[in-house]
């Protein structure tokens, strides 16, 4: 609706000594209206809701076609109100009657995302930071209840710091006179953590859509192309088909162990005889057939 601080931004915009020109959009078409006749000149109206998302690039249309080939600025002021209730009247969390009798609790899993702007991941972190809202919501709406939005970071996450520095310093070896310091370092852990994640929920999406049981190599390479990553898909299918070249070597090997008819118990056996045998030679044990 034009009304109130969008309302204000507008008449602010249009009138001197600045005097812009305006495209406004608005669901309200008689508000549309009244600002266009007091500002004839300086305004061109759209009546629609944003939530369409063939609006938005009309309006751009209609601001380059009605005042020429430049755009200055944009002001957004889109927000939804209703419903206006507690979030347990939403039936967005059936559980919470329950966990307010018990006094329970509620784990709200954010992100970094949701405090820093990241290429490409404007959906994954607007997503978190409604998250944190969420959480600061119902600890407000339910004291009864304890609410936490927690950033996992990376320590507990498979991704060790010597792996990330392994890479580091085969991309900038020493010779290079380059080195991450360790901000940084820690700042390129938790980017790839985040990527794996954002990859991961991709791949399972696109699994779940084809009722597949299990994510598959061209579920990821899907996933990377969808989310703006094709160009990451040669490699990733390089190392893919590295992998299992791997598996084949172990399957081998594991045919070989099976094939030796002995337990595990006998092979174990076996394995630390041979240890005790190549640790006496090397200690400079007695020679076989010596006195």
């Amino acid at each position: 609706m034009l009304v109130g601080i969008g309302l204000a931004v507008a008449h602010f915009l249009l009138k001197a000594p600045e005097k812009h020109n305006l495209v406004v959009v608005s669901r309200d078409q008689s508000a549309l209206e009244r600002l266009r006749s007091e500002y004839p000149d300086q305004v061109a109206a759209l009546a629609g809701d944003v939530c369409d998302y063939s609006i938005a690039p009309k309006a751009v249309e209609l601001a380059l076609s009605t005042f020429g080939e430049k755009l200055d600025g944009l002001v957004i002021n889109q927000g939804i109100l209703k419903p206006v209730a507690h979030i347990a009247e939403c039936r967005s969390l059936p559980a919470i009657p329950a966990l307010r009798k018990s006094g329970g609790r509620i784990v709200l899993v954010s992100s970094g995302a949701a405090v820093r702007g990241v290429e490409y991941w404007g959906a994954y972190g607007s997503s978190k930071a409604a998250m944190n809202h969420l959480a600061q919501t119902l600890q407000v709406e339910e004291p009864d209840i304890t609410t936490v939005a927690i950033r996992p970071g990376t320590d507990d996450l498979t991704l060790p710091k010597a792996t990330v520095q392994k890479i580091v310093s085969e991309i900038l070896p020493q010779s290079s006179g380059v080195s991450f310091n360790r901000d940084a370092r820690d700042l390129l852990i938790e980017c790839c953590v985040e990527f794996i994640t954002l990859l991961s929920s991709e791949a399972n999406d696109i699994s779940e859509k084809e009722q597949k049981k299990t994510i598959a190599v061209e579920h990821i390479e899907k996933a990377l192309t969808d989310l703006g990553f094709s160009d990451y898909v040669p490699d990733v299918l390089a190392v893919a088909d590295e992998f299992k070249d791997q598996q084949k070597t172990r399957e081998k090997k594991q045919n070989k162990i099976d094939m030796s008819g002995m337990s595990e118990a006998e092979l174990v056996r076996l394995q630390q005889e041979m240890f005790s045998s190549a640790k006496e030679k090397y200690h400079g044990g007695p020679d076989e057939g010596t006195a």
